[in-house]
Order: C-alpha cells, then structure tokens, then sequence
C-alpha cells in the first residue's frame, strides 16, 4: 500500500504476473476537538496499518521468504452445497448432517485455543483447563470445534463479544465465560491411534467417546445424522431452521481430515428475505467511490445498515437518484437475525427489489 498524505491505495497481484493498483481512497480527519484525534494524514496511516494487521490475521505474510512457514494449524473449511459441480450422492456415498453453529471456530492444541487464522482465545481458560488432562495424554491431538452456547444463541452479540475479548479481561469476564462458553468438538485427530487420513466416523467416535467419559459440562459432543436420500437431508435440514439454527453441514463419513477447503465438507444455508425501507444510501469510497455502496434499511422499527448487490454502473445511477430511492420499500435477502434481531447481511439487489419485479 502506498499512502499520499490523506489518500492512499493498494497494489496487489501475482509477483511476476499482472498487479492491479486501486483507485486513492481518501481518508477523513476523526474526534476532531478531542484528546484522541486524527488528521485526515494521520488517520490514512491508521487505515493502512489497520489493513495490514487485517491481512496477516488472514493468512498473509510479511515477507516471501515465510509463505511456506506453518504458523497456525489451517481447519478443513466447507463448500457451499449450491456450488458443488457435482452434488452428493447420498444412496451411494456415506454422508453424515450436523447441525451449523452459529458460533467462534476453535482449533485446540497442547499450545492453546486458537481462530481458524491463529488468533489466541484468551477468555475461555475453563476450556483449556478442560482439556489439559486430554493434551498430557495426547500432546500431539488437535481437537476441531465450535466455541458457543447452543442453548443462548439468541444471546449470541453476548458470547461473541466475550469469546473474542483479548485486552483487559477481568474475573467477572472469566466467570461470565465459564458460565456461558461451551467448546462443541466436531472432528481432531492424533488420538486414540487415529492421524489426519483416518476416516472421519472413526475420529468422530473417538472424540464422542472422550466426551462421554470425560463428562465435562464446558465440553459437548455434536448430534451426526446418517443421512441417505436428497429427501431425507432437505427435511432435516428444515428442521434445523424451523428450531432456529444457522444451517447445516453435511461430512463425508470417510473421509480424511484436509487443511483446506473441502468438497467431503459441505454447508448448507438459505438466504431469507423481506422488506424495508430505505433511509439512506451513501457514496463509496476507493474503487467504489460514485457508487451507492451502503444502505440504511428500517425494518419492523429497527434500523440498520446493509450493502448494495450488482455493477458499478447500476450503483452509480443508484447514487445520483438518490432522493427518488429514500422512503421506497424494497425487498432485501439476509442470513438469519443477530442477537439483537436486526437481519444479519442484509443486501439488496437492485434488478430484483421491487414487489412487482419477484
């Protein structure tokens, strides 16, 4: 990223292929009259840094040199259902249906707890101290899960905010945490004679068995369904949704565990949709600038912002009629509500958000 007073932009790219450079994003001056603020220069450095502290908590590198250094253990990640070339075979293939919750990904090793990038989970000690006596017995098992609390998650803005406290924890946070915090352990290996190529029903009998042995209440096992026709899987699926879970994930039952995206890992979701009102739409910012990019919705009383679907061209005519699509109804798709039931993801598609136009 390279930074011009107030303005700066990114050049990214294949080394020694083709690198696009964006378009100056320009940065604002903030808390001005009080002790904490920016200039609008000041500000462009914190932006810049930020995006860089957001980019190595993502896999990114500072340097070339340490791509292929390991430094956190990369969870096996899921497939999409409705973008899988070819979709499961259920009367021929062994496919396993669990429930998807809504929760922290948690990777767990001898060393800690850990994000699905490596950040460290400082708030959830019960947990570790849990599983201390699981990694003196197995100290080379990794244990693949879900910090959360099936039981609350309509509290879920609640646990979220305290799973992911890194600064400034106090008891009351630790007693809040082992009050409300379970580790829900879906797959792992390195146990019990079963590595990374172990089929997967034999690592998932492994963990239910420790669990059940164990009997610890921060530590909980997670319901797998056989699952044999396209049938059964949608009404299973629907029974999930009607009990106000986030979806599905559907594993391959023999298959092994991969550090990667996985076709045997497959998650299924809807898309829900409803109606608002538009309060406001603000311009872009960088490549984005002149187009409608953010949009506030009122939705049953409650406001919140959402973002814009489509081409920039559609969006740029969007923002210069700006006043013509303020106090219109449209219709919006979203993922589910937070915990305090605002819709999560809200995005309106512009070519198909009028009544008449479904």
């Amino acid at each position: 990223m390279e930074q011009n007073g107030a303005q700066y932009r990114t050049t990214s790219g294949l080394e020694d292929g083709k690198q696009v450079t964006t378009e100056w994003s320009t940065a604002e001056p903030k808390n001005t009259g009080k002790a904490n603020a920016t200039t609008a220069t000041q500000q462009a450095t914190l932006e810049i840094e930020s995006q860089y502290a957001k980019k190595l908590k993502s896999g990114y590198f500072r340097s070339k040199n340490d791509v292929n250094k390991i430094t956190f253990i990369e969870p096996m990640l899921a497939h999409p259902l409705h973008k899988l070339a070819k979709q499961p075979d259920f009367a021929k293939e062994s496919w396993g249906l669990q429930c998807k919750f809504n929760g922290n990904r948690c990777i767990a090793t001898k060393n800690g707890l850990f994000s699905r990038t490596g950040e460290r989970y400082y708030s959830v000690p019960h947990i570790e101290g849990a599983l201390k006596s699981f990694f003196e017995v197995c100290p080379t098992a990794v244990l693949d899960g879900e910090l959360f609390n099936n039981d609350l998650r309509t509290q879920l803005n609640e646990i979220n905010k305290l799973i992911r406290k890194s600064k400034h924890i106090s008891q009351e946070d630790f007693a809040k945490s082992e009050e409300l915090v379970k580790f829900y352990i879906y797959d792992g290996y390195n146990f019990s004679g079963y590595t990374e190529t172990s089929p997967y029903h034999l690592r998932k009998k492994a963990i239910d068995n420790f669990l059940l042995t164990c009997k610890l209440k921060c530590l909980a096992s997670v319901e797998t369904i056989s699952i044999k026709s396209d049938e059964q899987m949608k009404e299973e699926f629907n029974r999930l949704l009607a009990d106000q879970q986030e979806g599905a994930i559907l594993r391959r039952m023999d298959a092994p565990y991969e550090h990667k995206r996985s076709k045997n890992l497959v998650k299924v979701k809807v898309d829900d949709d409803s109606e608002a009102t538009i309060v406001d739409i603000t311009d872009g910012d960088g490549n984005w600038k002149g187009a409608a990019t953010n949009v506030t919705l009122n939705w049953k009383g409650k406001v919140f912002d959402g973002v814009f679907k489509g081409k920039y061209e559609k969006r740029a005519e969007i923002l210069k009629d700006k006043k013509n699509w303020i106090g219109k109804e449209v219709t919006f798709l979203y993922m589910g509500l937070t915990g305090l039931g605002t819709p999560n993801f809200a995005r309106v598609d512009p070519d198909n958000c009028f009544k008449n136009d479904r």
